[in-house]
């Protein structure tokens, strides 16, 4: 089963989907750094007494910015998947093969 040829419109739908899915891929990778800084660096650091004590509040300002940042990226795999979704119903039959 051959799909159907694929005019700029779907073109442009497909380069806008994929923007979504690169999009939250940086995200997740933000989101990894937040966690990472505040989960094993921050502590680190403080331990050694390399940084202050009082920097140990600024963990959880970490952990906000890495959950706020998940959210964004669900959302944009979301709007991906249905994105995905809309333009390959037009020219491939079966979605999920």
């Amino acid at each position: 089963m051959d799909p159907n040829v694929l005019f700029n419109s779907e073109w442009a739908e497909i380069g806008t989907s994929l923007t979504f899915l690169w999009a939250a891929a940086f995200c997740v990778i933000l989101g990894s750094g937040n966690i990472l800084l505040g989960h094993v660096i921050l502590p680190s650091l403080i331990d050694s007494y390399h940084i202050p004590k009082s920097l140990q509040k600024a963990r959880l300002m970490f952990y906000v910015i890495a959950i706020a940042i998940y959210a964004v990226a669900t959302w944009l795999i979301i709007q991906f998947v249905i994105g995905s979704n809309n333009v390959i119903s037009r020219f491939w039959n079966d979605y999920w093969i």
